[in-house]
């Protein structure tokens, strides 16, 4: 690493702390502001959150625990829809770390980021949240049957997005991608974990599934059936899509439907405004990436002439002509030795 990496000389802008991350990215940022990417996913907003904030008859007042934020997308979405305070914990060091950038650059007021592993912290956790948001969670757990325990445990709703295994739905995938089915059990409760290889996928810089070269899926069924064995009487299923590329997936909510809702006494009911990026900054931007791209240019033609001026000189020349000597003089030595 040189000083150069460490050190911009490029004046503060939303696009140069986004570049920070450059090529990473997997969220495209809301409104206006998608003009600038990063991503493509539109995370921020995500018809499956709208989904779950109807169904729920709004968030306003509610505190929310989040697993697996990513880069804050649902995160900024609870927080425009009302939520009092979301807790969000994310393990990937580098997804954590997008997650304060997208803080930063949308000015979330009422989400605070934890780094580290949630399964331990949940196995600890006595706090009680009024909604448990894990969106593309599930499927990259070793565990996820204990990762349902648990949050059966913090919270009376449970929100989940997920695949699922359907052997017949993920019939021409990758080879090797599912190996072994394993029976299993937890108190009385049976299921089955399907071994899920990440292979190639390990390999890429934009890889953000779990912590481990494989994860465990479960069926649909096992899915929906743990849910209620632990409480859950009012279980709802939408956005299911059993031809995803990557598998069968769907959104569930759970929720046991004896609970009242538990606000804060403290929290504003009221949405945070909008992020609102005129066109104007949009030009803006735009026009400092143009700058930026006329600046590389010349550079590299400046050092193109420097180049053309060196090589077409007569110590160029010469240099080149008594590096040929040399070679020409070593081979000649090298046969003597030889014969």
């Amino acid at each position: 690493m040189t000083v150069d990496d460490r050190y911009t000389r490029e004046s503060p802008s939303i696009a140069e702390t986004l570049d920070l991350f450059a090529g990473e990215w997997s969220s495209r940022l809301p409104g206006a502001m998608g003009a600038l990417g990063p991503g493509t996913i539109p995370l921020f907003e995500d018809g499956r959150i709208d989904w779950l904030v109807e169904q729920l008859g709004g968030v306003a007042g509610m505190d929310v625990l989040e697993l697996g934020p990513l880069e804050a997308g649902h995160t900024f979405m609870l927080e425009q829809a009302g939520a009092a305070h979301v807790l969000s914990i994310e393990s990937n060091s580098h997804a954590f770390l997008r997650c304060l950038v997208v803080k930063e650059v949308l000015g979330l007021r009422r989400a605070k980021f934890l780094f580290g592993d949630f399964m331990p912290w949940l196995a600890a956790n006595e706090r009680h949240f009024d909604l448990a948001v894990a969106s593309g969670v599930l499927y990259h757990m070793v565990d996820p049957i204990g990762l349902l325990g648990r949050l059966a445990r913090a919270s009376d709703r449970v929100f989940l997005w997920t695949h699922y295994f359907d052997a017949d739905a993920l019939q021409g995938g990758e080879p090797g991608r599912f190996s072994t089915s394993t029976t299993a059990s937890l108190d009385d409760f049976t299921y089955t974990l399907h071994r899920h290889n990440y292979l190639s996928a390990l390999e890429l810089a934009s890889f953000c599934g779990g912590s481990a070269p494989y994860s465990q899926w479960l069926s649909r069924d096992d899915i929906l059936r743990f849910l209620a064995h632990v409480g859950f009487d009012d279980v709802r299923v939408s956005h299911e899509q059993r031809d995803h590329p990557h598998g069968p997936c769907f959104c569930v909510l759970a929720q046991r439907s004896s609970t009242p809702v538990r606000t804060s006494a403290s929290a504003s009911a009221e949405p945070v405004a909008p992020v609102v990026l005129d066109a104007a900054a949009v030009e803006a931007v735009i026009a400092h990436h143009r700058e930026r791209a006329a600046v590389l240019e010349a550079r590299v033609a400046e050092v193109q002439g420097h180049l053309d001026h060196v090589t077409g000189s007569r110590w160029w020349r010469a240099r080149q002509q008594a590096g040929r000597a040399a070679r020409r003089a070593r081979a000649t030595a090298e046969r003597r030795r030889g014969r």
